[in-house]
């Protein structure tokens, strides 16, 4: 870094440049670094100073001395120069409100440019004061239109906007500058419930002569919950749009709707046939989140299933693939798909096929048939589908475990997956699995280790499988392993240990996932407690929560192993558990005649023939503790009031 600071100097400006560029990508800046940076914000050569700038801009946290100096060379002579700036003061969270008035001033700079990018750094604040809003509502009318695009985009960042604000991105709508105007329906589109007048506004704005601006007018009317007929219409009229970016707008605005006329549904199912494959999508998608469809539209997306454009047959399906209950006739047709000469096609047919609770034998006849499709989506897609049928031939099953050993990893994963949904599985399918959870890739691992989480008893050699899983390279198979392991409540010793092992893992999922899976145990060994007590410490809330459950229904092996705790496990136990599980359930503990009583909800738990040297090391560290609360508790109840310690 120092090496760096001195290249700033350099006398070569492409050398400074470069300096400054790598400083910029330091996670972190020493003091020196932010002073130098902000020396160079002075350099003669601006590529030397849009460098600084952005350097500056990396840190999420800037002294106010850095901000007003970015601030000041908003100014700079040259546009890149203001504009490095002005996106190193947008990527501060929150900025001083003296930072927000020089903003709003510059708001005002005879430069455009000037004016542009603060805009820009004002609309990256969350929460503007009514002041900025204000300035940036007058800035919508400026003469320069960059600037009044700036303005605008800077108020679609405030989820709520007064009325006056509104208003003025309505009239920002017949800007005569094509980006001004797409920023203002950007901005509207952001507020949750608009008044009658956007509404009405953005249903003209739906004819613009800009297709950008059409597009997001059109989305802006998708983002409100309810709209009244007229901007239903309109929206099925954009379907129409020369401009397929328009349309799709338009038909995603129409599938955000929970209901619509039958009109509207008609012309979703006549945009299924549209030229352009992510209209067509977005056609299905809208039609597929209906609950129910009219008797006509089914008929029509079932021989859209038979029609000449792959496309069209694509889409038809995927709209029937969100209906878990089908005619036999669509079944048939579904089934007909599978053999489509379109993958897309194929595979929608078969996402279809598996929304449906129970399917004819020809059916998942069909689907294992399809296991073998030359495109691995289509295969992925069957493996679904079987994997979703509550109970499967043995036939079946054969081909999803054959179906482990794709060439695709993705394919894998849907048929280890599949085989867990099933409530019951054969030896064969358990060995299968474990075998895959060895496989190459990690998410085809994690599927394996997840479907063997379905299962409440585990042969050995399973169980053996995911302990030495536990230590795979990947966080999200560790973790699926990890709640694999709390189905079982009876694990072995070893594989007790090996989950005590994983209360460490880097990952706090992992570790929380751990835990559980010890509170699971029908016995815990001393070791296991001793560890879930460090476990208290964790740096993860979760994971201490977890640590803190399983130790509140264990207190009977607690109890037993309290006389071997050390005195800073003592410690740990007292303050981070006893204390306050004490404050809102029973605890009690007492001693009396050499026996160590603890009283709690569920009765009592007693230790006698505890060695004198342990029992005065319990007692004289639980009363360390009381006495050092008490030192700094005024006005507030004492420990001893909530955790007693009597003799």
């Amino acid at each position: 870094i120092q090496s760096l600071i001195a290249t700033i100097k350099d006398e070569d400006a492409d050398i400074r440049s470069s300096a400054a560029f790598a400083l910029g990508n330091q996670s972190t800046f020493p003091e020196s670094v932010i002073q130098s940076l902000i020396a160079t914000l002075k350099d003669e050569d601006a590529d030397v100073r849009t460098s600084a700038a952005s350097a500056l801009g990396y840190q999420s946290t800037l002294p106010e001395s850095v901000i007003q100096s970015l601030i000041a060379t908003l100014k700079d002579e040259d546009a890149d120069v203001g504009d490095s700036a002005a996106s190193a003061l947008g990527n501060q969270s929150t900025l001083s409100e003296s930072a927000i008035q020089s903003l709003i001033a510059t708001l005002k700079d005879e430069n455009a440019n000037v004016r542009s990018s603060a805009a820009y750094a004002l609309g990256e604040q969350s929460t503007l004061p009514e002041s900025a809003i204000q300035f940036l509502i007058a800035t919508l009318k400026d003469e320069d239109a960059d600037v009044r695009s700036s303005a605008a985009s800077a108020l679609d960042n405030q989820s709520t906007l007064p009325k006056s604000t509104i208003q003025s991105l309505i009239a920002a709508l017949k800007d005569k500058n094509a980006n001004a105007r797409s920023s203002a329906a950007f901005a509207l589109g952001k507020q949750s419930t608009l008044p009658e007048s956007a509404i009405q506004s953005l249903i003209v704005t739906l004819k613009d002569e800009d297709a950008d601006v059409r597009r997001l007018a059109a989305s802006a009317l998708g983002n409100q919950s309810i709209l009244p007929e007229s901007a239903i219409q309109s929206l099925i009229t954009t379907l129409k749009d020369e401009d397929a970016d328009v349309r799709s707008s338009a038909a995603f605005a129409l599938g955000n709707k929970s209901t619509l006329s039958e009109s509207a549904i008609q012309s979703l199912t006549t945009t299924l046939k549209d030229e352009d494959a992510r209209v067509r999508g977005l056609a299905a998608f809208a039609l597929g989140n209906r609950s129910t469809l009219p008797e006509s539209i089914l008929q029509s997306l079932f021989a859209a299933l038979k029609c000449k454009d792959a496309g069209g047959r694509s889409s038809a399906a995927s709209a029937l693939g969100n209906k878990s209950t089908l005619p036999e006739s669509a079944i048939q047709s579904l089934i007909a798909t599978l053999n489509d000469e379109n993958a897309n096609a194929r595979s929608s047919a078969a996402f279809a096929l598996g929304n449906q609770s129970t399917l004819p034998e020809l059916a998942i006849q069909s689907l294992i048939v399809t296991l073998k499709d030359e495109d691995a989506d289509v295969r992925s897609s069957a493996a679904s589908a079987l994997g979703n049928q509550s109970t499967l031939p043995e036939s079946t099953i054969q081909s999803l475990i054959t179906t482990l050993k794709d060439e695709d990893a993705g394919v894998r994963s849907s048929a280890a997956f599949a085989l867990g949904n099933k409530s019951t599985l054969p030896e064969s399918v358990i060995q299968s699995l474990i075998a895959t959870l060895k496989d190459e890739d990690a998410d085809v691992r994690t599927s394996a280790a997840l479907s063997l989480d379905h299962k409440s008893t585990l042969p050995e050699s399973a169980i053996q499988s995911l302990i030495d899983t536990l230590n795979d390279e990947d966080a999200n198979v560790r973790s699926s392993v990890a709640s694999a392991l709390d189905n079982q409540s009876t694990l072995s010793e070893s594989a007790i240990q090996s989950l005590i092992a994983t209360l460490k893992d880097e990952e706090a999922d992992v570790r929380r996932l751990a835990a559980f899976a010890l509170g699971k145990q029908s016995t815990l060994p001393e070791s296991a407690i001793r560890s879930l007590i460090a476990t208290l410490k964790d740096e993860d809330a979760r994971v201490r929560r977890v640590a803190n459950e399983v130790i509140s229904n264990r207190y009977h092996p607690l109890w037993t192993a309290l006389p071997n705790l050390s005195k800073d496990e003592l410690v740990t136990l007292y303050k981070d558990h006893l204390f306050h599980t004490s404050c809102v359930r029973i605890l009690s503990l007492q001693v009396q005649d050499g026996i160590l009583r603890l009283y709690t909800e569920q009765g009592l738990v007693c230790l006698e023939h505890i060695e004198p040297d342990k029992l005065k090391c319990i007692v004289s560290t639980f009363e360390t503790i009381q006495q050092e609360a008490e030192k700094h508790t005024q006005g507030v109840p004492h420990i001893s009031e909530s955790l007693e310690v009597s003799r």
